[in-house]
């Protein structure tokens, strides 16, 4: 029983993060950084590496999504598919919060409410919606 309400909390969870985040990035135009971080991302996988200082290579991510809608020909929006990846950090973002937060309070309870204060935190949905490398940096750190 345990096991399928913890289940059930985190598809919740991310249904609800994923939901925020793809709204909000509907509605948020392209910023300065995402053109950066996406040619950046691209020219990884080319012969034509560009140095880019405060790029990182996370930004392959978001590129590969783009190349592969390239590759078949998409012919809609790629601004939104190329943010998911971001997204998904985001979520893994707060399962790393709750699995923390567990492991030091050893209460389920308190574990589901650092998550959900996480999921609401206006900063975290900034940036889970960005091609930028704040989430990726975010989640490195929190598992040194």
């Amino acid at each position: 029983m345990w096991m399928k309400s913890k289940l059930t909390f985190f598809l919740l969870v991310s249904l609800l993060f994923l939901a925020l985040c793809i709204k909000s990035a509907n509605l948020k135009s392209k910023v300065r950084d995402e053109g950066v971080h996406l040619s950046f991302g691209k020219s990884l996988f080319t012969d034509n590496i560009q140095v880019n200082r405060g790029v990182g290579p996370i930004s392959v991510l978001n590129a590969f999504v783009f190349l592969i809608l390239k590759k078949i020909n998409y012919e809609g929006d790629f601004l939104l598919f190329t943010r998911l990846p971001t997204m998904f950090l985001g979520l893994l973002i707060l399962f790393l919060v709750y699995k923390f937060t567990f492991s030091l309070t050893n209460s389920d309870h308190t574990a589901r409410f650092a998550t959900l204060i996480t999921l609401f935190s206006p900063n975290i949905l900034a940036h889970s919606r960005l091609i930028t490398v704040d989430i990726a940096l975010t989640l490195f750190w929190l598992f040194v």
